[in-house]
């Protein structure tokens, strides 16, 4: 996998993906790995105007939601086409997760057009979901991307993936390569788990517990509010709540997954040997001190020629909280009467790599 290091400002030329990103250089009053991903995750993120919403049936049955948010005035590429961001939010997330809103934000002042995908189970994709979502539901993303090409033929699609759904994200491009091709332009993903039994038992280390027993808690309630799957597989549910999520995935999402365990399932939609299959152009964005996602899964990483990895020294989980002086040029953004927040460097990172990918000039300016 070619590596384009942001720390020296230095662009990868030799990968699918020539980028140039300034540092990410940590704000002063979030320290540390836990603290860019506890206080990121609270900081208040911009609301989105002239939300239109879309229900996506499934071939089960089931559906899933998406969020429609266009520009008043579209910004094309340099071939003239449209640009779409397909977003797909983490574990315990939805459509109003801080990461989508505020990617869809910068992509409307871009010029561009946004779908935040809600996964069954999750957002308003709910409480009346048959099922609940997963790491191999790369199919229901799949799904997602023929309605908003059909919604939009001639556009730029692009897929955008954070944590579980960077890793669902990366499992269509890999398993779906074929289709990809005639579907989706690239791919563009955050802190993906590459390999999901390694990430489980990293989260059962005695400083990242915190996290474990978040997950376990907000799944177990998540999946009591959701009375469809509770009458279907009320034989195989637990009676007393997981209190980790590996517990989570052994006793919930692998049965209810027709998988003989949380091992065949981690196993099956881990994405780290499947990276060469990719033949889309992707970027992966990762933080080396992230406290969910050991950083040696990506440190052994093979070849994977359509795939470019930036790896930043600090930054936490999903977190990313700069000083804010990292994107001097766009400071006339924010025009369209949506506020962008300047100190969050991943998402303004995704709009600049993809913008010089495709040769869109930057709204505003």
């Amino acid at each position: 996998m070619p590596v384009a290091e942001s720390q020296s400002m230095q662009t990868n030329h030799q990968s699918h993906w020539p980028v140039r990103l300034p540092p990410f250089v940590p704000a002063r009053w979030v320290p540390g790995a836990h603290g860019q991903t506890i206080i990121g995750s609270l900081l208040k993120s911009p609301e989105l105007p002239a939300t239109q919403s879309f229900r996506v049936g499934l071939d089960d049955g089931d559906s899933i939601v998406l969020q429609e948010n266009l520009p008043s005035e579209w910004n094309v590429d340099s071939e003239g086409r449209p640009v779409i961001l397909l977003s797909i939010h983490g574990l315990g997330g939805c459509h109003r997760s801080g990461y989508v809103r505020r990617l869809a934000a910068l992509a409307i002042e871009m010029g561009w057009g946004s779908y935040r995908m809600d996964m069954r189970g999750a957002g308003e994709s709910g409480r009346d979901s048959l099922f609940l979502y997963h790491a191999g539901r790369s199919d229901d993303l799949l799904q997602a991307a023929r309605y908003i090409r059909q919604l939009h033929p001639e556009a730029r699609l692009v897929v955008c993936g954070f944590s579980l759904g960077a890793s669902i994200s990366l499992h269509l491009m890999a398993h779906y390569a074929a289709e990809v091709d005639d579907l989706i332009d690239a791919a563009m993903v955050v802190a993906p788990p590459l390999d999901l039994q390694s990430c489980a038992e990293n989260l059962r280390r005695w400083n990242n517990r915190i996290y474990d027993r978040k997950f376990a808690k907000l799944l177990w309630a998540t999946l009591n509010q959701r009375p469809q799957v509770l009458k279907s597989f009320q034989d195989v549910l637990p009676q007393r709540a997981p209190r980790t999520l590996f517990q989570f995935d052994q006793q919930v999402t692998a049965p209810l997954g027709g998988y003989p365990s949380a091992v065949d399932y981690y196993q099956r939609f881990s994405t780290l040997e499947r990276l060469p299959e990719i033949r889309r152009p992707t970027l992966v964005i990762t933080a080396k001190d992230d406290p969910l996602i050991p950083f040696e899964v990506f440190a052994n990483v093979d070849q994977a020629g359509a795939v470019t990895l930036i790896a930043t020294e600090h930054g936490g989980h999903l977190g990313f909280v700069s000083r804010g002086d990292d994107w001097p040029e766009t400071r006339q953004m924010g025009t369209a009467g949506v506020p962008v927040p300047r100190n969050r460097w991943v998402e303004w990172a995704m709009i600049h790599a993809l913008q010089a990918r495709l040769g869109c000039a930057v709204s505003g300016n």
